[in-house]
């Protein structure tokens, strides 16, 4: 194959990954870890989980009990 049959070839390649990528889970960002003292990880559709900040916590102290 020369050159000038590979440019297409390589040019259409591009195309098929970018369809390809914008159909993939976008990266999750950072936690912000000061929007709250306790997380909760939640299982996100395809397998992939996300922490989610917990903003109503229980009234538990470590005498309570059970």
């Amino acid at each position: 194959m020369n050159a000038a049959n590979l440019e297409p070839l390589l040019e259409r390649a591009e195309r098929l990954l970018t369809r390809l990528e914008a159909l993939l889970p976008q990266p999750l960002a950072a936690p912000d870890w000061d929007a709250a003292i306790a997380w909760r990880y939640r299982r996100r559709a395809g397998g992939h989980g996300v922490l989610r900040p917990v903003h109503h916590l229980a009234a538990l102290r470590l005498r309570d009990e059970c």
